[in-house]
């Protein structure tokens, strides 16, 4: 039987199923477009969700770059500052070797040596005092150098100690016959190290009366 035959003679079940098949045609194309539009969809939002890390990706490279560039930047500067303290580190230490050179080369300028065994440390411009030492039992042409509180701060160094223990033992006899006595009055006139340091030294004649004790002037009171 034909499809023509079969519309004539059942014209009911014929339609019916006409209508049948042309819903589920519609029912198709229909999800067939619902299909299509989720694609699309879902390919916009992948598009989307790609570009967003492609944009977080190339920000965050900015952001190290700009970091990078700050942290050399950063890093260059320290580096400047490091090398300006230096050079005025080294400048001052120049600065103070040709001090120290000048003050050498004159005569009332002496060096203290064997700081390290004092018994006190001496501050720039400090006032100290020279002493002979004939009863030193390894110079007996030593010359120590006191604080005012009477402390040992050290000994003038050995190659000019002899000369100018021998210039005051004779400046004191001098003086003794003038009812005088002999005041050697040092200033410290470097920081030294521990080692040594510098000093320079002024004889003075205080004024004695027999059987009166002389008092250090810049000695400190230990009341």
């Amino acid at each position: 039987m034909t499809e023509e035959q079969k519309r004539q003679k059942f014209p009911g079940d014929y339609a019916a199923a006409a209508a049948a098949a042309a819903s589920s045609a519609g029912g198709l194309e229909k999800r067939d477009a619902n299909v299509a539009e989720c694609t699309e969809l879902n390919a916009v939002a992948k598009k989307q969700k790609k570009d967003t890390a492609a944009v977080k990706k190339m920000k965050a490279r900015e952001i190290a770059e700009a970091k990078r560039l700050a942290e050399e930047e950063r890093q260059r500067t320290l580096a400047a500052e490091r090398a300006e303290r230096q050079r005025q580190l080294e400048e001052e230490k120049r600065r103070q070797e040709e001090e120290e050179r000048q003050l050498r080369m004159r005569d009332d300028v002496f060096s203290i040596t064997g700081l390290k065994y004092g018994e006190a440390k001496a501050s720039c411009g400090e006032k100290v005092t020279l002493l002979r030492e004939p009863e030193n039992e390894y110079d007996a042409n030593a010359v120590k150098v006191v604080n005012g509180y009477r402390q040992l701060v050290g000994r003038i160094e050995k190659d000019k100690a002899a000369t100018l223990s021998s210039k005051m033992k004779q400046m004191q006899e001098d003086y003794q016959s003038q009812n005088f006595k002999l005041f050697a009055e040092g200033t410290i006139v470097s920081a030294g190290d521990d080692y040594q340091q510098l000093v320079k030294v002024d004889f003075k004649k205080i004024p004695t009366k027999p059987n009166t004790a002389i008092i250090n002037p810049y000695a400190k009171s230990t009341k």
